[in-house]
Formats: C-alpha cells, structure tokens, sequence
C-alpha cells in the first residue's frame, strides 16, 4: 500500500458447509492475514485455504492452517524482493521461483512435523490408501493475495478462484 494511500481492508469468516455438516465434518477452512513493511510502503497479505474434506485428507484442517501460515511467513522471508522499481515480470518471477517453493517447502516440513509429534492413530491408517504419501492425509488448496505498493499479486495453489472487485464493482 503506498504511502499516504487508503488503507485496503480485509473482511474474513468462515463457515462449515452443508456438506460438511450433513457428513459430521468439521469446518476445515482457514484464513490468515498479515501486514509487512517494505522500503517503500506496506504489504497486506490475505491467505485463504480449503480443506479437502475427503476421507484421505482426514487432517485436512490441519493442513489448511499450515498453508495459511507458511504462505504469511514465505511472503514476510520475501519482502526485500518487492520494490517500488520492480516490474510485474520481476514480481512474477519471485512468485514462482522463489514463493511458491518456499510455501510447499515449509507446509511439507509443518507436515512432517505434525506427523512426527500426534503419529498416525490405528483409526486414520485405515483411511489411508495404499502408496498415499502422509501429506495426502493433510491435503489443502490456497488462494493468496498480496497487496504490494504497486501491484496485487495473487498465487493460487489448487483450485478455487480470486476475483479482484474494483470500487465501481466491477471484477
């Protein structure tokens, strides 16, 4: 957000589905927002993620949270990359060389640690198909914008959409 510049706000809630409801699942959403300061301004980071909810994905809650974090933090580690003088091809290429690998990178290390300290119980092995990875077991999509002092930049890891309204209303 440029200097002197309106401030944009951020409005999130959540809710479990009538999917969810109908199976006994919980709400596996999660959201999280950050602000970073640049040399020329702020950030506003916005990080949405879905749980799957399938039954493979049973710690899918989990695995939404550790996306929304990673993803706060690997945009915080990337700060000094944004700039005032940084094209949209340059701010480009930091989100799919640098960014994205980074948020997988740090939601696979959540995942083996939350692996490591609560194991698999008897129950959620049965759940696990055969050759599934333990990431599957925490499957999200993430949706993350990030408000640079000129540029918006959206990542989208998974499905879902981002639509960006202006004032007029018009997407």
């Amino acid at each position: 957000v440029p200097s002197g510049a309106e401030s944009p706000m951020v409005y999130a809630e959540s809710t479990r589905g009538s999917a969810h409801e109908a199976l006994g699942l919980p709400n596996q959403d999660s959201y999280l927002t950050s602000e970073i300061a640049l040399a020329d301004g702020r950030a506003l980071v916005v990080a949405v993620a879905d749980g799957h909810g399938n039954r493979r994905h049973f710690r899918s809650g989990s695995g939404s949270r550790f996306a929304v974090q990673a993803a706060c933090e690997c945009v915080a580690a990337s700060a000094q990359r944004f700039g005032a003088r940084r094209s949209v091809s340059e701010i480009e290429t930091v989100a799919a060389d640098v960014i994205i690998p980074a948020i997988l990178d740090r939601w696979r290390l959540f995942v083996a640690d939350d692996v490591t300290s609560q194991p698999f119980s008897a129950d959620e092995e049965q759940l696990r198909a055969e050759g599934d990875a333990p990431d599957v077991a925490y499957g999200s999509t993430l949706l993350l914008a990030v408000w640079l002092p000129s540029t918006l930049l959206c990542i989208q890891i998974g499905d879902g959409d981002i639509v960006a309204v202006q004032r007029d209303g018009s997407a």
